[in-house]
């Protein structure tokens, strides 16, 4: 698959059959790091986690955030509710990498940059997990989860996680885009 069909064909999936296999996380992890970088410093560090109670507390926590930072006990909306249980299954069910970059290095601008670097990588991951055939999902964290989720992997205090990363095989067929027409975005010189 060329770069301009892998682009066109990316899409979100919220749901999957199963893992991808360790051959196609070496090959989306190593095009990750072919991202550029601020002084090529390499900023990033990535977390395979394949232990299934290791995923289900990871999960678990993205499971709180989507029901509004409310625990299982707590009352919410059955939209909001089967929200949550999907963006638990997503990671449970798939094949789930941490990407974190060094905020330690280059001072506050450096953290930026190494912050864009970070993200430059994971879309990198994300093309090259469509040429595999594979889908993929982003999951964000916020709050005090990220540090929950750094203590659980052990990650140094200088790493900040940029995002984690559901790959696998899709349950599902991706919603059509609803894009915005073409040129609509572009401005030249000013708004």
């Amino acid at each position: 698959m060329d770069l301009y069909e892998a682009i066109e064909k990316r899409r979100t999936t919220r749901q999957f059959k199963g893992p991808a296999s360790e051959e196609q996380l070496k090959r989306i992890i190593e095009a990750g790091t072919k991202a550029p970088s601020p002084g090529n410093n390499q900023c990033w560090e990535f977390v395979v986690v394949d232990d299934p109670e290791l995923k289900d507390k990871i999960g678990e926590m993205k499971y709180v955030l989507s029901r509004g930072d409310k625990s299982r006990e707590e009352p919410v909306s059955p939209e909001k509710e089967e929200d949550a249980s999907g963006q638990k299954s997503c990671i449970t069910s798939s094949s789930l990498i941490l990407i974190y970059y060094d905020t330690g290095t280059m001072g506050k601008l450096g953290a930026r940059t190494n912050a864009a670097a970070a993200w430059s990588c994971i879309e990198n991951m994300l093309l090259t997990a469509t040429a595999e055939g594979m889908a993929s999902k982003i999951t964000t964290y916020w709050g005090e989860m990220p540090d929950a989720i750094a203590s659980l992997v052990n990650a140094p205090k200088r790493m900040e996680l940029a995002a984690a990363i559901s790959i696998g095989t899709a349950a599902e067929e991706p919603s059509p885009r609803d894009l915005r027409p073409d040129g609509s975005w572009l401005h030249q010189n000013r708004f």
